[in-house]
């Protein structure tokens, strides 16, 4: 079903984004042309203010890019297909008022991590992102996980395909982790973390174990609607052994961890010459707690150019009535499992647009003007998240994030 918002509700809307602080576009283009400030995106994330946007067009961009200490939002051209690599990404150092997205883009690292984050204490923000790690560079047989967070405040991964690497050399070796955090605050929404398969062994080496879909230590993690697969253990090929072990799907140490429909799958274990690999577990670790109720999906296209139409997709239980906060900034997250899930945006600031209700097939599409940005402003973030409740209100569950950034017409 196709609904609009009230004139009122609209009215608000505009409000918010006329309100909200707007910032600089930088176009980052390997097609030099009109408006293109550069075709290095590491150039134009240096030149950007904190606060800031990143436009990328498509083509492939060469990596590392480093954000450091700085607000911004890093987003590919809506449609565009984006790709960095070889190298990684990396997000650290961020103060407590600092919030960075990075939508839109995917990392084929090659050689380490594809997305790095370390010592945020702010607010990260990954969003339809394909990310794939490669393999640690000092010691090829180590293969590098797709995300890694280590001492990060809050860290949000929405709709995203998050694979571990695989080593480089002839000798067998374990696969990489989807996801790896120490000390870290995870919220996941509607995403897949995949261990990468062992090696092969061949006589004389064992074969190598899957990685895990992902691995946490310490901190705490919310996941809702995603998906976490262990890889499947390397075949051994010699007279002696067996092959290697699966990867576990969600390996906890000392994690408060919570889950809303969400499937964990170990992975098979490798053919042996004796016997197969052991097959990997769902889950390991740490106690996760699942959560009872139903996984609500959001998504809002992004970017938006000012007077051009928005359109959100939702999912939720037929009936029931669906809106959405919408701030300039984010929060590190407030947790609200009794409500299946946790504020991110900012409270301080937010408003909300109901947008209409759950059809008979679980959605609702909407279509919303794009404001227009205050004068002198060529682009700003804002951050949504959807919330679904009743009539009468008997209940109220919170969803799914998504961040939309705005543009200038002229861009």
């Amino acid at each position: 079903m196709r609904q609009r918002p009230t004139l009122a509700a609209a009215f608000t809307w505009v409000a918010l984004a006329t309100a909200a602080a707007g910032q600089q576009v930088f176009v980052v283009d390997d097609n030099h042309g009109p408006g293109v400030f550069t075709a290095s995106i590491q150039t134009a994330v240096n030149a950007a203010a904190s606060g800031d946007v990143v436009l990328v067009k498509e083509g492939f961009y060469s990596g590392p890019v480093t954000i450091a200490g700085k607000s911004l939002t890093l987003v590919g051209e809506a449609g565009a297909t984006v790709s960095v690599g070889p190298g990684k990404l990396s997000i650290t150092n961020l103060a407590t008022s600092q919030s960075v997205v990075v939508r839109g883009i995917r990392v084929d690292s090659f050689n380490w991590v594809a997305i790095e984050l370390k010592n945020d204490a702010g607010p990260v923000w990954i969003e339809d992102c394909v990310l794939r790690g490669g393999f640690v560079p000092m010691d090829f047989a180590v293969a590098s996980p797709g995300v890694s967070a280590e001492l990060c405040a809050s860290v949000t991964i929405a709709r995203s395909s998050v694979q571990g690497g695989a080593g480089a050399t002839q000798f067998p070796d374990t696969g990489g982790v989807g996801l790896e955090s120490f000390e870290s605050t995870l919220w996941l929404f509607d995403s897949t973390f995949v261990g990468e398969a062992g090696e092969s062994g061949i006589p004389f080496n064992f074969a190598g174990w899957g990685g895990a879909g992902a691995h946490a230590t310490g901190g705490s993690l919310f996941a809702s609607g995603c998906e976490f697969r262990g890889g499947d253990g390397g075949g051994f090929f010699g007279t002696q052994t067996s092959g290697g072990g699966g990867g576990t799907g969600l390996a906890l140490d000392g994690v408060a961890a919570s889950a809303l429909e969400c499937a964990f799958v170990g992975g098979s274990g490798g053919a042996g010459f004796v016997q197969p690999g052991p097959q990997g577990p769902p889950t390991s670790g740490s106690t996760l707690a699942p959560l009872v109720g139903v996984a609500r999906h959001f998504a809002s296209t992004s970017p938006v150019r000012e007077g051009r139409t928005i359109d959100w997709t939702l999912g939720g239980v037929p009936g029931e009535i669906a809106a959405v906060f919408y701030a300039p900034a984010p929060t590190p997250g407030i947790p609200l499992l009794a409500f299946g899930g946790a504020l991110l945006v900012d409270p301080a600031a937010l408003d909300a647009l109901v947008l209409g209700t759950i059809a008979g097939d679980g959605t609702l599409a909407v279509a919303i003007p794009a404001p227009a940005l205050p004068a002198g402003a060529f682009g700003l973030p804002l951050f949504l998240q959807s919330i679904h409740f009743d009539v009468p209100t008997t209940y109220a569950a919170i969803g799914p994030v998504s961040a939309l950034a705005l543009l200038d017409a002229s861009l």
